[in-house]
Order: structure tokens, then C-alpha cells, then sequence
């Protein structure tokens, strides 16, 4: 074998090794413990039920429930301070049997988390039914949210890398139409992406489908950190593509190139701003690192 052949089979080996889906990372609220205790079995009825997560959520509205052995409702409007949910409950009609705590909330890093837990109050009896949407997210979210956090990263890839391509290596005589349009493209991609991503937040949370998303819900997320991360995301976008044209035709200027680097910088934030990275113990490190990471990506493949 020559030593071109092997060079080349090197490169589609890495090729493959970039581009094959990575194992997710389960870095998201995970369950501590309760008072009272999971399956534990104490003497009366609690006033209150609190539950401790590893990293501050939010809840779900209308997705924190208490059920009463009979599958009375008993619960009020629960509470949160940082990683505690507070969950007042009502002494149950027939309080003796076992009792059924189910949440949905969601996780500092945006991305929702549901469960339950039980326990008994005299002796243990037949558990409550189960709340409906209180498990994990519905097939079509996770499908499509896959597709869009893909189509995202394959938008930045083709925005970045054409761009700087043909502001600071394109040869003057070559044709500029295909790699600019590759550069819109990509812009468009990601801003279809993250408009896609804000929607799916919604069932996400929730647990309904995919095409379930109640204006009132949508609104909560576009005010929540991560609907906000996600709109600053779009504002970046617009202003890039105003200031391109002169890039692309290889005329960067300085003042320009400093401001479109600024707001790469400020975009390519987003990402690790919406996941895992701003949950670790040390965001400000980590979510450096994602950027660099995402910038070598789309400089690397794009180009």
C-alpha cells in the first residue's frame, strides 16, 4: 500500500470518527432523595413533600402532583429553591395505602426531566395509577430534536467555514456563487434549527407530541434562560447575514471583522449556553471550551 492510500484511508477513518454520533451525555437533574423517603413508610399524613434534585429546576406547570392511595389529587401549588421542590399537600380522604409523587421539571441546562417516587402512610397498599406525561419526552420530540440540534450544527458548519474561505483564501479569479450560497444557506439551516428547537421545548417539557405547543406554554419558554439564549441566537443570526456581503466578496474590512468575530463568539456561546456545559461545575471553563470546540468544527468542515 502507498503511502498516499494510507494517508487517504487515515483521513475517512477521522472523517467517520467526526461525523458518527457521539454517546449522549446524561448530565441532566437527577433525584437525590425526599422527605419522606422513597419507599418508606411512616405513621400520618405529611403537610408537605419535598423532593431534592442534583442542580436547580423549575417545575412544569400542572405536571407536580400528589396522588392519595384512592387516586385522589392532594396536592397544591409546589415551590422551588434552587435544587428543592416544595410540594404542599391536604390530608387525603382515605390517607392510609401508599402515595404516588410525580414530577416533571425542568433542568438548569433547559433540557426536562420526569419521574416519580412513592411511599406509605400506615402500611403499604396497591400503588396509585400512573399520571399520564410524567415519564420521558414523546418519540416525535426526540426525533425531531435530534434533527434539529444536527441541522444546527450542519447550518453553523456551512456558514462558518465558506465565509472565512472566501474572505481570506478564495482566489480572486474564482467563482464566489456556490460558497456564498453555502454561507446563506447555512445561516438559514441554523435559524430554521433554533426556531424548531424553541417550539419543541414546549412538548418537551410537557410530554406531549411534537405538534402540541399552546401559545401560553410558548410564551413561558420564550421567557425563560433558555427560549431567551435561543432568541439571542436568531438576533445574532440576522445581524451576521446584514454585515456578510462585503465579506464574502473578499472586503472584510477590520472594523467589520471585529464586530462579525464579536458576534461569532457571542453566538457560538448559545450552544453551550442551552446544554449541558452551564450546569458543570465550572461553566465559565466549560462553556469556553464548547466554543472553541464548535468553532474548530465549523472551520474545519465548513471549510
Amino acid at each position: 500500500m502507498t503511502a498516499g492510500r494510507r494517508v487517504l484511508i487515515s483521513v475517512v477513518v477521522a472523517l467517520i470518527a467526526l461525523l458518527a454520533p457521539a454517546t449522549p451525555a446524561f448530565a441532566h437533574a437527577a433525584l437525590l432523595g425526599s422527605t419522606p423517603a422513597p419507599g418508606s413508610v411512616i405513621g400520618s399524613s405529611p403537610a408537605e413533600i419535598t423532593v431534592t434534585f442534583s442542580e436547580r429546576i423549575t417545575p412544569v406547570a400542572g405536571r407536580v402532583q400528589v396522588l392519595a392511595p384512592d387516586g385522589e389529587r392532594i396536592s397544591g401549588v409546589p415551590t422551588v429553591r434552587g435544587a428543592v421542590l416544595r410540594i404542599p399537600v391536604r390530608t387525603a380522604s382515605r390517607p392510609l395505602g401508599t402515595y404516588l409523587v410525580s414530577y416533571r421539571v425542568i433542568s438548569a441546562d433547559g433540557h426536562p426531566v420526569g419521574g416519580g417516587l412513592t411511599f406509605s402512610v400506615g402500611a403499604p397498599s396497591a400503588q396509585p395509577p400512573a399520571i399520564v406525561g410524567a415519564g420521558g419526552v414523546h418519540r416525535s420530540v426526540a426525533v425531531a430534536g435530534a434533527a434539529a440540534r444536527w441541522l444546527g450544527y450542519a447550518g453553523l458548519a456551512l456558514a462558518v467555514g465558506p465565509a472565512l474561505f472566501l474572505a481570506l483564501l478564495w482566489p480572486r479569479r474564482a467563482s464566489r456563487r456556490g460558497p456564498t450560497r453555502l454561507a446563506y444557506a447555512g445561516i438559514g439551516l441554523t435559524a430554521a434549527a433554533t426556531l424548531a428547537q424553541i417550539w419543541l421545548q414546549v412538548p418537551a417539557a410537557t410530554g406531549d407530541p411534537a405538534w402540541i405547543a399552546p401559545p401560553a406554554a410558548l410564551a413561558d419558554v420564550l421567557g425563560s434562560g433558555y427560549g431567551i439564549t435561543l432568541t439571542a441566537r436568531l438576533a445574532v443570526l440576522a445581524l451576521v447575514a446584514g454585515m456578510l456581503p462585503p465579506v464574502l466578496r473578499g472586503r472584510p474590512g477590520r472594523v467589520r471583522a471585529a464586530v462579525l468575530l464579536a458576534l461569532a463568539v457571542a453566538g457560538l456561546s448559545t450552544w453551550p449556553l442551552t446544554g449541558h456545559a452551564v450546569a458543570s461545575p465550572l461553566p465559565p471553563a466549560t462553556v469556553a471550551a464548547d466554543v472553541v470546540h464548535l468553532a474548530a468544527m465549523a472551520v474545519w468542515l465548513g471549510g
